[in-house]
């Protein structure tokens, strides 16, 4: 009796540690991570601390990237899936997993021009460290759009110690100056926001995060 206790009690141990976890198998955005880093003293792995870990290891893909594919914002908007579900990814359909996947794997570029910027809360991704806040930014096709045509890119906090000019006071002249700008990154479906009715952006897709930010300086672009 105690040796099918025992095996019943193991295998439900190992049902637990696997249900939910088919997200991973798909793609595993932890590959593309350094995995724990230090953020302004405090140890943060890549899946964060509470919320959905696949959402915050997508967050945190902060591996250098060589090789970006060429998009337009106005795709990403308009013919990228946008009936995927407003739930922790461990919920979702095998179907659902696997056509966010297709994009989600995406490093893309895109140009357009900043419209704002804004330091966040402290969220799970950054395991809540109130030092260790994104960057939320607006960026739009035209000139002086409103922020309802717009898509967020983000800031990850992990992208600072090798992109220091990357402060809130240089991207918002960006936008004052209404600098053509070229930004290159990780396409995501933050389901997050598209519970709130997206509220002053066009999609739940983001580009997150952001690996390269350049400016048009005549006919060449320079980073920032």
């Amino acid at each position: 009796m105690y040796i099918r206790r025992y095996l019943l009690f193991c295998f439900f141990v190992a049902f637990c540690l696997t249900t939910g976890q088919g997200q991973w198998n798909f793609y595993d955005p932890r590959d593309l991570s350094t995995g724990t880093v230090t953020l302004y003293g405090e140890e943060c792995p890549d899946t964060g601390l509470g919320g959905d870990p696949y959402l915050n290891a997508l967050k945190n893909r902060d591996k250098p990237v060589s090789n970006f594919q060429t998009f337009s914002i106005s795709k990403i908007i308009n013919d990228l899936p946008d009936d995927l579900p407003a739930s922790n990814r461990k919920n979702w359909s095998e179907g659902d997993q696997k056509a966010v996947a297709k994009y989600e794997k995406k490093a893309v570029q895109v140009t357009g021009y900043i419209l704002d910027v804004k330091k966040m809360s402290p969220e799970a991704c950054n395991c809540q460290n109130d030092s260790a806040r994104d960057f939320h930014i607006w960026l739009a096709a035209k000139r002086g759009a409103a922020k309802d045509a717009s898509i967020v890119i983000e800031v990850s906090p992990r992208m600072l110690a090798t992109h220091p000019t990357w402060t809130r006071e240089r991207i918002k002249k960006l936008a004052t100056d209404t600098t053509k700008v070229r930004i290159s990154g990780y396409l995501m479906w933050d389901h997050e926001h598209k519970t709130t009715n997206l509220r002053g952006r066009a999609t739940p897709w983001e580009i997150h995060p952001i690996h390269k930010i350049e400016m048009k300086q005549g006919r060449v672009w320079k980073e920032l």
